[in-house]
């Protein structure tokens, strides 16, 4: 099982995983948790790179042609 847990109030994410862990008689959890709030954090900001980066191009095609006229 797997799950992402965000904190609202620090804008903290942790990606969680739990397992059953199955031993002759004896039966465990184990459980990961992992911070991933900079992982998020640094795909938005390529993300708004990435749309930026767009839109500064076709700005640019369009003054290109516009100047061609």
């Amino acid at each position: 099982m797997e799950e992402i847990i965000k904190n609202r109030f620090d804008e903290m994410m942790l990606y969680c995983t739990m397992q059953l862990v199955e031993k002759l008689n004896n039966k465990e959890i184990a459980i990961s948790c992992m911070d991933i709030s900079d992982d998020i954090k640094r795909e938005l900001e390529l993300e708004k790179l990435k749309i930026y980066t767009n839109e500064k191009t076709e700005l640019s095609d369009i003054h290109e042609v516009l100047s061609m006229s």
